[in-house]
């Protein structure tokens, strides 16, 4: 039998979601059937596991000690975990980290042999009761800037309700082909094809495809240089894509992206400053409280930027 208390960083998840980080190779049906034969008992009673646990709460475990070692027994992580370049952290709490992610790097890991951010969290931060560091919201490996991540259960929840409720402003740069107007601001419809990893925009519901999805955004042009205009986005949804591919669109492709952009204008800014990705980061966080957390432009942003300007 194990008797195990739950945690004050711990409290406010489910049950059944609490069993499967403490028995990450049990399968959901063996939890079920132990929880229904009250060999998982929450606070010496029986449980469905749709219960919301408390600091304090006792979950007892009627398995053998071979039994709960080998369903507790994590799999060996065997890939590195030292990134080309190593981000910076701008922003520490006791439970939550915000991370400067350079252009070049994946968020979360796409292949096992993959290295990513949660790989390099997980090297330096500790797990604290069941969870792994973990990020909160992804960057796609070529976009470069601001990624909110959790230490610890505690932070992924209050993370989590950030970006569910919208309470966390998101603020991009873009450096785009055109001329846009000085603001755009509304909404319009994504679906994603999952086959060649691409997603289409349309601009009303009429025209959208069936599964697609509501994204929202504000535009507004800070600066243009001869056809090239700079940027800033605040975008209220963050699905796969959505800059990228409604930028592109609306007739305004990110420079340097090689699925949505102009490959005209690409090839001519490779040749010129050697520009291998779009120019697209995540610059600011606001977050609930009011605190800004900003991330200045990588060097390969500003390095367009100068050329431009000359």
């Amino acid at each position: 039998m194990k008797e195990i208390k739950v945690k004050e960083k711990e409290e406010g998840q489910r049950l059944d979601k609490y069993l499967k980080r403490l028995l990450p190779l049990a399968k959901p049906s063996l939890l079920y059937k132990m929880l229904r034969k009250k060999n998982i008992l929450l606070n010496r009673h029986k449980a469905e596991g749709s219960e919301k646990l408390n600091a304090g709460d006792t979950v007892t475990l009627y398995f053998s000690d071979e039994s709960f070692d080998k369903l507790s027994q994590r799999k060996e992580e065997t890939v590195a975990v030292e990134l080309p370049v190593n981000p910076e952290v701008l922003f520490e709490t006791e439970d939550l980290l915000i991370l400067d992610k350079p252009a070049g790097i994946l968020s979360q890991r796409a292949k096992a042999e993959d290295i990513s951010l949660n790989e390099w969290l997980r090297d330096r931060y500790p797990a604290e009761g069941n969870y792994r560091p973990s990020c909160l919201n992804r960057l796609d490996r070529n976009t470069s800037g601001l990624v909110l991540a959790a230490k610890n259960l505690k932070g992924a929840m209050e993370g989590s309700r950030w970006l569910a409720e919208g309470t966390l402003t998101k603020r991009y740069r873009a450096l785009v082909v055109g001329r846009p107007d000085e603001q755009i601001e509304g909404s319009a419809y994504l679906v994603k094809d999952r086959k060649t990893n691409l997603v289409r925009v349309s601009e009303t519901k009429d025209s959208a495809e069936e599964g697609s999805s509501l994204i929202r955004f504000c535009y507004e042009r800070i600066k243009t240089i001869d056809r090239y205009s700079l940027l800033s986005i605040t975008i209220l949804t963050g699905k796969s894509h959505q800059i990228r591919a409604h930028l592109s669109m609306l007739g305004f492709p990110i420079l340097g992206d090689p699925k949505y952009g102009d490959s005209a204008e690409n090839r001519l800014w490779k040749k010129r400053t050697g520009l291998d990705r779009q120019l697209l980061h995540a610059a600011e966080l606001v977050l609930p409280t009011g605190e800004r957390i900003r991330s200045d432009l990588p060097a390969d942003f500003l390095r367009v930027m100068e050329a431009l300007e000359k």
